[in-house]
């Protein structure tokens, strides 16, 4: 009896510590680590994501600032919302990377340095 309460007791702590894990680098600002953790509780219906596509949050940077640009979808990138460091919101756009965004002079001078986060494609 002993060896089976250990038994389950060892599964509910790999299980819980697995439950723990983030989805998102532990290096990213405390805002986007709040949107994240916002995104995840919401669906793709409540999100307004209804071409079949899935949520992804890149970062971005030019060498000496970050951007954080969010896809609503993967399919038709209807939408790309660009934040700064800061999470001020820059610019909404559809996919079109050159010029002016808000405070932002060249979007076409950013790289893409790594993806944040991507929502799980429950379809």
């Amino acid at each position: 009896m002993k060896k089976f309460v250990f038994f389950l007791l060892s599964i509910l702590l790999v299980l819980g510590l697995n439950a723990c894990k983030k989805d998102y680098p532990d290096d990213i600002p405390k805002w986007l680590k709040k949107k994240v953790r916002q995104l995840e509780r919401q669906t793709s219906f409540h999100r307004g994501n209804k071409n079949g596509g899935a949520m992804i949050i890149d970062e971005w940077t030019d060498g000496s600032e970050v951007i954080y640009i969010f896809h609503t979808g993967i399919h038709f990138w209807i939408s790309l919302i660009v934040y700064d460091q800061d999470g001020n919101e820059q610019c909404n756009t559809s996919g079109n990377f050159v010029g002016r965004c808000g405070e932002l002079n060249d979007l076409s001078k950013f790289n893409l340095t790594r993806q944040i986060w991507k929502e799980e494609q429950g379809w």
